[in-house]
């Protein structure tokens, strides 16, 4: 092998080194927004779910907000309200589903209580909130602190 060539393929070499950690970097290094990109926004509004129609956005790998609710629940009629009343840049769709609609589905497997909310990426639950959980109850009671939440799992 010449020296020319000999140059070529240790050149090539360290080309390609630097293009895998570059890649490596961009992949496993800088952070990505792990959040949810809604599919409507705009204005916020509820499109009542059973059970199927929850199971098939599911099974389409969908990404939404769900709230469990039950009939005359107050907390549920708050957080509704909250959600009209946030600034414009984050009101969005969301998908409700009564409680006796929600004990057949996969939601819950996470969800054991109503009113709760979840937030679905890609057809998984990434993160619900816990109408028995004390670490969960600031959520429910204020719309500063639900605000607060939503931010963490949802991008606006």
């Amino acid at each position: 092998m010449t020296k020319t060539a000999k140059r070529w393929l240790i050149g090539g070499a360290i080309g390609l080194a630097v293009l895998f950690a570059a890649a490596f970097a961009i992949a496993v290094i800088i952070p990505h927004d792990s959040r949810v990109r809604l599919e409507s926004y705009g204005k916020s509004e509820s499109v009542l779910l059973d059970s199927e129609e929850y199971e098939q956005m599911i099974a389409d790998k969908r990404s939404f907000l769900i709230m469990v609710n039950r009939p005359g629940c107050i907390r549920t009629d708050d957080m509704s309200t909250w959600f009209l009343e946030y600034p414009e840049e984050m009101q969005f769709k969301y998908y409700s589903i009564g409680w006796a609609h929600a004990k057949d589905t996969s939601l819950h497997n996470y969800v054991k209580y109503a009113p709760s909310i979840a937030v679905i990426r890609s057809g998984e639950v990434i993160a619900w909130l816990d109408a028995d959980s004390e670490e969960d109850e600031k959520y429910f009671g204020d719309p500063e602190e639900l605000k607060t939440w939503l931010k963490k799992y949802i991008i606006f």
